[in-house]
């Protein structure tokens, strides 16, 4: 029955594993490359992107490893004739959901409801909730075509927060800059 999934999972790995070696090669060889030998004279831009492109490559090595593995452990369950169970309430997961995802171990729901979602908030979003409501408005000009593409949004009065260059010290410290228009439509509010 799942046949098909397991010559695409085989294949995916033989890519995964395919791809890691052509990495391990092409880092291997920058590794052996004397390149510069100091970088005292390197721009610190250049620096930064040497590092980001080496962090990039680890990133996406550390993906395809997990792919691997999720991949591993997928062929092992068709082994075992358990592969296409969900593990957290032992359905049967939909074959719709294995052609899209044929490393899936729970159906839909159990996915969505496990899913952890970050609860932090910026600080810049704390900030402006103490500052209150009254600094927003979906007010729209009446000098606005319909036609305008801006029609209906709030960047022609939407401002921005800024802090000191030490960052974030608290809302005390946050300034809050208004655009021309926000003025323009306080002075129409203050003349009705």
């Amino acid at each position: 029955m799942y046949e098909d999934l397991k010559k695409q999972l085989e294949k995916d790995k033989q890519d995964i594993l395919k791809q890691i070696e052509q990495e391990a090669t092409y880092t291997s060889d920058k590794m052996n490359d004397p390149g510069e030998l100091s970088h005292v004279d390197n721009h610190p831009a250049d620096e930064a992107t040497e590092l980001y492109d080496r962090e990039k490559d680890m990133a996406i090595r550390k993906q395809w490893e997990k792919h691997l593995q999720e991949i591993e452990i997928a062929l092992n369950k068709m082994e075992k004739g358990t592969y296409g169970i969900c593990e957290k309430t032992g359905q049967s997961i939909p074959y719709e959901r294995l052609i899209a995802q044929p490393t899936a171990t729970t159906v839909v729901l159990e996915e969505e409801r496990t899913r952890s979602v970050p609860n932090d908030r910026p600080v810049e979003e704390a900030a402006m909730n103490e500052m209150g409501q009254g600094y927003y408005s979906n007010y729209m000009d009446e000098d606005t075509s319909p036609d305008d593409e801006s029609t209906g949004y709030t960047e022609e009065l939407e401002g921005f927060l800024s802090t000191g260059m030490n960052g974030f010290e608290g809302s005390d410290r946050v300034t809050f800059h208004r655009n021309k228009q926000y003025e323009h439509y306080i002075e129409e509010r203050q003349e009705e």
